[in-house]
């Protein structure tokens, strides 16, 4: 068994991604928002059904037809008035993330959904702030894959597995990548005596960096793999060598 040396890296800052050839849940790191929806028809009507929903703003024109037309003429103006918002909190939360992530956007807000819509559009604002990037998730299920886009193109890949199918998962990646991996084992123990070793297997190719990671805690297994770009692991572990230690 190698020597394992590695960075655990996700959320990721603002690098030029090279593109990845390793397919993964049918998509590749580096592509752009284009390629990401031509190879997924499922989510170019997702994100249809979000631009359908979304509350449409009334013109003054529209709003001179209504009964009460002097104050909708004043709210219409400030672009304070929509059409009817029927949205759910759970439809609204997942297409900010969606139309956040494929097209750089906040969510449209109106008085129906404005408190839920001020948390997200705070949230959508801080992560341009600090340069991350913008997730989203298309289910709910494990498999389901968590993509995060970074300028435009896809920067890291998040999935969930069945834990007990690690040796699986590694043989179909280690094939797709084209190289075998580190590996390692680690033991640890819990305060009520019981003791297991994680299995960890890592991938530093010079198109991108993948760790599968199956946590075998009795109370909490998990599976899970994580991708970026080279680039963006790169970016990450300069940025930890350059980081001040706490007694600098």
């Amino acid at each position: 068994m190698r020597k394992l040396v590695y960075l655990s890296a996700l959320c990721v800052s603002v690098v030029l991604p090279a593109v990845s050839q390793t397919v993964v849940k049918g998509h590749h790191l580096g592509e752009t928002v284009q390629e990401f929806l031509q190879a997924d028809p499922n989510i170019q009507a997702q994100l249809a059904s979000c631009h359908a929903s979304e509350p449409k703003p009334i013109t003054v024109e529209q709003a001179r037809k209504m009964p009460d037309h002097k104050q909708a003429e004043k709210l219409a103006e400030q672009g304070k008035l929509f059409t009817a918002d029927t949205r759910t909190t759970e439809e609204l939360y997942y297409c900010y993330h969606l139309v956040g992530a494929l097209e750089n956007r906040q969510p449209v807000c109106t008085p129906v959904t404005q408190n839920a819509c001020n948390i997200m559009v705070g949230a959508w604002e801080g992560a341009h702030e600090k340069a991350e990037s913008l997730t989203f998730t298309p289910g709910p299920d494990v498999g389901d894959p968590r993509w995060s886009f970074t300028d435009g193109r896809l920067s890291s890949i998040y999935v969930e597995f069945h834990p007990g199918t690690f040796a699986e998962v590694e043989t179909d990646l280690t094939k797709r990548i084209g190289m075998k991996p580190d590996e390692a084992a680690p033991a640890y123990s819990n305060a009520y005596g019981a003791t297991w070793n994680n299995q960890v297997a890592v991938w530093l190719s010079p198109e991108l960096f993948a760790s599968l990671t199956e946590n075998r805690n009795p109370t909490e297994q998990s599976l899970v793999l994580r991708m970026t770009t080279r680039s963006s692991y790169d970016a990450q572990a300069k940025a930890k060598q350059s980081a001040k230690s706490p007694l600098d």
